[in-house]
């Protein structure tokens, strides 16, 4: 019975993240988590303030947004779109 139980858990956990994952809820959050560890390591200097993060169907990668000190809005390309988790466009470097 307990191994029934675990199994209906485990199957129930995979179809959450499946479902998640269809719907956006994983990467939107992956982007935004990444993307507030590479901004409080590389630019903690610059008080940026999180703002959006979303799938830019242009570029193919997810955007994530934030605004400096004095109200501009800076901006960083994630990279791939399943798990967004690499940075492959920083707009305060120019560079990926």
């Amino acid at each position: 019975m307990i191994r029934y139980k675990k199994k209906i858990i485990f199957i129930g956990i995979i179809l959450c993240l499946v479902l998640s994952e269809a719907v956006g809820i994983l990467p939107y959050a992956a982007a935004r988590a990444a993307g507030r560890i590479y901004v409080t390591i590389n630019h903690s200097s610059s008080k940026l303030k999180f703002v959006s993060a979303e799938y830019a169907y242009g570029f193919g990668n997810y955007s994530v947004s934030y605004r400096d000190k004095y109200g501009q809005l800076q901006s960083f390309m994630m990279f791939p779109k399943a798990f967004p988790i690499f940075v492959v466009f920083d707009s305060i470097k120019g560079e990926g």
